[in-house]
């Protein structure tokens, strides 16, 4: 196979092959992981066939048929993908209590069946912080948290909500006081209008004497 990028946002992935036994089982293959392929007869008999679905189809068929040799070769550095809209949720099924595997990589983006994905390490840092805050804070003594939800994708992130659920969970922790604060925030730039009213002012006591 071969991988050539036109431009940062595009690329070409293609493989050439004799017709025969070994095009009939890769077209089977690409048929049952549902590939979009356009195939080509070139003039020498061989026949091209090529991955349409643009950058996100492409990995997502790298990342999950893994061809060593040419993986080696290819560097995406510098290359992005543009946007293609929301992912529509169209049904949830239980499987019950399972094991999970975590994923990291050290530039925190991976991609999941076509999906760019990030391993924001947002959470886990802040989880961290609140139990080294929890620690210093004597039995009776006030941790006070000042958080704002924030706009992404035209929808508000309920930022707040994560905090004020993250506190309780400790244990330790008794609420005291939610305080909402208006504030008028900056009206500047792109986003302008994509700006939350208020922000939130948690106060809560630490567990013991």
């Amino acid at each position: 196979g071969s991988y050539s990028l036109k431009n940062e946002r595009s690329g070409r992935l293609a493989v050439a092959q004799n017709p025969g036994l070994v095009l009939d089982e890769i077209i089977r293959l690409l048929k049952s992981r549902n590939v979009d392929v356009h195939s080509h007869l070139n003039r020498d008999g061989t026949v091209t066939l090529t991955i349409r679905g643009g950058l996100a189809a492409q990995l997502s068929l790298l990342g999950s048929v893994r061809p060593e040799r040419l993986l080696a070769k290819i560097r995406l550095d510098g290359h992005y993908m543009r946007a293609v809209g929301e992912r529509r949720v169209v049904a949830v099924i239980p499987r019950g209590r399972r094991e999970i595997v975590r994923l990291a990589t050290s530039c925190r983006t991976y991609m999941t069946e076509g999906l760019v994905s990030h391993n924001s390490t947002y959470r886990e840092t802040h989880l961290r912080i609140l139990a080294e805050m929890v620690r210093v804070t004597a039995p009776g003594g006030l941790v006070v948290i000042n958080v704002s939800n924030h706009i992404r994708n035209r929808r508000e992130v309920d930022v707040a909500g994560w905090w004020h659920g993250a506190m309780k969970l400790t244990g330790l922790l008794v609420p005291e006081q939610d305080i909402k604060v208006p504030t008028p925030r900056m009206r500047y730039g792109q986003n302008h209008g994509a700006r939350v009213e208020h922000e939130w002012v948690f106060v809560m006591r630490r567990r013991g004497r």
